[in-house]
């Protein structure tokens, strides 16, 4: 199943409402996946953090909300609403 065709059967929302974005948050919360109807087609976005960051993101619908542009950017950018993050760095051996 498609995520628009998820989102028509399990939300009963219209996927191609123009500008409207969906945004889906896998289990292991470093993967995002968005789609947007433009008008003219579907634009499908992926956004991967990398090894050990993690997005914090709403895991029912009591912690679900609606958010403003600077929060999606900010959610986009790794941070959380409430301006907590954990931030992991690969590791450099020191070793030649």
């Amino acid at each position: 199943m498609g995520l628009s065709a998820y989102i028509q059967l399990n939300y009963g929302l219209n996927p191609y409402e123009r500008g409207t974005l969906y945004l889906f948050c896998g289990n292991r919360s470093d993967t995002i996946k968005g789609i947007c109807f433009e008008g003219f087609g579907m634009a499908v976005y992926t956004l991967h953090l990398s090894k050990g960051n993690r997005f914090c993101w709403p895991r029912n619908t009591d912690e679900a909300r609606s958010i403003s542009a600077e929060q999606y950017r900010l959610l986009m950018d790794g941070f959380t609403i409430e301006g907590t993050i954990r931030e992991v760095y690969p590791r450099v051996s020191a070793e030649k």
